[in-house]
């Protein structure tokens, strides 16, 4: 009588475990919320009107060709994003958001600086950041909005 029982409250179990699983939860464990994105990190919705975006050492000519186009800088660097564009309407506002994502230091996603221009048609715009000194070595990246819209994000590092 008493493996009867044992075997009943088993039954039962497996049969509430199995009728929790098919609706989705599990009396064993509550469920989890899906974790926010991490402070600083960047969703883009391209726009359309940037076709392509290169980082590099520097620009030349006044199509400003993107020159020795690269993800890793060294400390002295001028660092260019060259950002192309295509059909932009008139009067469209770009701007470039730099920032220190991770260099050793205790603040993380630290703005650098920031340019904003107008443009329109297609063409390059040259974004370039210069060191005062030296850049500290570390990670690093660079946001273009897109009339206030995250638009592109590129990262890249400092050696």
């Amino acid at each position: 009588m008493r493996n009867r029982k044992l075997a009943l409250i088993l039954i039962a179990a497996i049969l509430f475990d199995m009728a929790c699983v098919c609706t989705g939860t599990t009396s064993l464990s509550p469920a989890t919320p899906t974790p926010p994105a991490p402070p600083g990190a960047s969703q883009a919705n391209p726009s359309g009107i940037i076709s392509k975006l290169v980082l590099a050492k520097d620009v030349q000519g006044d199509q400003m060709e993107p020159v020795n186009p690269t993800n890793v800088f060294a400390p002295a660097d001028t660092i260019h994003a060259v950002v192309a564009i295509e059909n932009a309407p008139g009067n469209t506002s770009f701007k470039a958001i730099w920032y220190a994502v991770d260099v050793g230091s205790s603040s993380r996603n630290q703005e650098i600086d920031s340019t904003d221009l107008a443009s329109e048609g297609t063409r390059n715009l040259d974004f370039s950041l210069s060191p005062n000194e030296k850049w500290p070595a570390g990670k690093y990246k660079v946001e273009i909005y897109v009339n206030g819209n995250l638009d592109q994000v590129v990262q890249f590092s400092v050696k």
